[in-house]
């Protein structure tokens, strides 16, 4: 439901914003090793989710016209 979706999507954002300010405190980190591989996995996940909850978004709004 799309009132359940937002208030999740909304979090994932905010924890997703936590991790790019991490990432960007530790940037002599980063340039020596890289950057992590679960960061890739994280980015994944969250541009995945954001897809998946616009697209239930569309359908809801296709649904009650």
């Amino acid at each position: 439901s799309p009132c359940v979706c937002l208030p999740i999507q909304v979090a994932i954002e905010k924890a997703f914003e936590n991790l790019n300010k991490l990432l960007s405190k530790s940037a002599q980190l980063v340039a020596k090793e890289g950057t992590p591989a679960f960061y890739y996995k994280a980015r994944v996940e969250v541009e995945a989710f954001t897809s998946k909850a616009e697209e239930d978004k569309a359908a809801v709004k296709k649904i009650g016209k």
